[in-house]
């Protein structure tokens, strides 16, 4: 079975991060309608309701510990490290008796390929074997091609945005191509590889005659290129799409007026669950995927 889905934020415009019940049975059910599998936390873990109604639904959850490109300073503090380990601890505890969870995950899109943030990854990961030898532990790479850290993990995992923040649509075969060659040829051939991330912008309700950057249009062209591309892959074992839901992004000013609205507009919905253009063609791949398996 390959795990078809989507990265999860927990915020809403009304809610922030508090989300009230009736929101988060909303958001399993979205998920169910667009025949996705698999969700993943994004980057820390996910409300122990939502995990319940995971459980119910069937859907497959990657639960991470909280981390978001943290710099090699951070990863060679020692009081750091020590509150890496006390928030696994703290995870597992939480949510080691969901049987959604298949996968545990820390350190997204942290320094993986430094040598220094070599022993902080294999200190955490065998912390999570230490708590859970039952589950499969990954992290998310900023950059597959230079990652260090891969043999630490059970389930290789990468995050990458051929199509936005470089190169064009009709070359993202090819560079998720090069991502599973080179894994292989680290030696990995053996354990999966999930795309973790990838997407692209699309403010909502904005489309044009070229289909250029940041409209609806563009968007729909990335994902159906990347799902038509991921499904039924021989190397591709799972695909999370960045991201489910827009949602308000950081409120540094350089990146601010990098993304309209002050939003991360890369949701197949948009902040309040409107579904957008790639909605419905993501919706039909997964869901024909879903018929035939």
């Amino acid at each position: 079975m390959t795990l078809l889905g989507v990265n999860r934020h927990e915020l809403h415009p009304q809610f922030g991060h508090a989300q009230p019940a009736g929101l988060l049975v909303a958001d399993v059910q979205q998920l169910k309608d667009l025949g996705a599998n698999f969700v993943r936390g994004s980057h820390y873990p996910l409300d122990p309701l939502f995990l319940d109604l995971c459980d119910e639904a069937g859907l497959l959850v990657w639960e991470e510990s909280i981390g978001w490109q943290y710099p090699v300073e951070h990863l060679t503090d020692p009081a750091f490290v020590e509150s890496q380990l006390a928030h696994i601890d703290e995870m597992v505890a939480a949510a080691r008796n969901h049987p959604s969870v298949i996968l545990w995950g820390v350190l997204n899109e942290c320094p993986s390929w430094s040598e220094a943030g070599y022993p902080v990854y294999e200190r955490l990961l065998g912390r999570l074997r230490e708590l859970d030898a039952t589950r499969p532990v990954t992290y998310a790479s900023l950059n597959a091609h230079d990652d260090k850290c891969f043999d630490l993990v059970d389930v290789v995992s990468a995050n990458t945005y051929p199509g936005w923040y470089w190169g064009d649509v009709p070359g993202i075969p090819a560079e998720v191509d090069r991502i599973a060659a080179h894994v292989d040829a680290l030696g990995h051939a053996g354990k999966p590889l999930i795309i973790s991330e990838i997407g692209a912008g699309a403010v909502p309700g904005w489309n044009d005659a070229n289909r250029s950057l940041w409209t609806e249009d563009y968007q729909t062209d990335l994902l159906t290129t990347v799902v038509d591309h991921v499904i039924g892959h021989d190397r591709i074992s799972g695909l999370a799409i960045w991201v489910f839901g827009d949602f308000r992004t950081t409120e540094h000013r350089d990146m601010l007026l990098k993304r309209p609205r002050g939003v991360n507009d890369k949701g197949v919905v948009d902040e309040y669950r409107r579904p957008k253009q790639s909605y419905k063609a993501v919706r039909e791949r997964f869901q024909e995927h879903r018929r035939k398996a």
